[in-house]
């Protein structure tokens, strides 16, 4: 027997050490986000075409186009008119909110709503009274 094969076998060469992956685009994947990470987050082009942040933008901004039916207008009018203030506000209060645009389309849509079914109803009473007095 020879001397080599009475020495014991030297371990495997062990491997390199994992090399850290620099994060993607900037961020860290192995966290989650924490709130302010989440907020300076920019929107997407979604959100611009439709604020699911500022529901009550989005609110005003159907409420307002609907107001222009008539009679459904009296009672679309004033809603439309109260959320697109509430939505202003909101975008106010945090400048990257989106939904500006929603709120100022709900608001002059509500507007016009109103006053013209406001119109509309004044017309029929004075068509009324005018009937009355014959």
């Amino acid at each position: 027997m020879s001397e080599d094969q009475n020495q014991p076998t030297p371990p495997p060469p062990s491997a390199p050490p994992p090399q850290s992956v620099p994060p993607v685009g900037g961020q860290n994947w192995s966290q989650p986000p924490g709130p302010q990470q989440f907020q300076q987050q920019s929107s997407s082009g979604f959100d611009s075409l439709i604020p699911t942040k500022n529901p009550d933008a989005l609110l005003s901004y159907y409420t307002g186009l609907f107001a222009i039916i008539p009679i459904v207008g009296l009672i679309l009018g004033p809603l439309s008119l109260v959320k697109g203030k509430s939505g202003l506000t909101k975008v106010k209060e945090v400048p990257q909110m989106p939904g500006k645009a929603h709120a100022y389309v709900g608001i002059g849509c509500g507007s016009i709503g109103l006053l013209f079914n406001l119109l509309i109803l004044g017309l029929i009473i004075a068509g009324i009274i005018a009937a009355a007095n014959r």
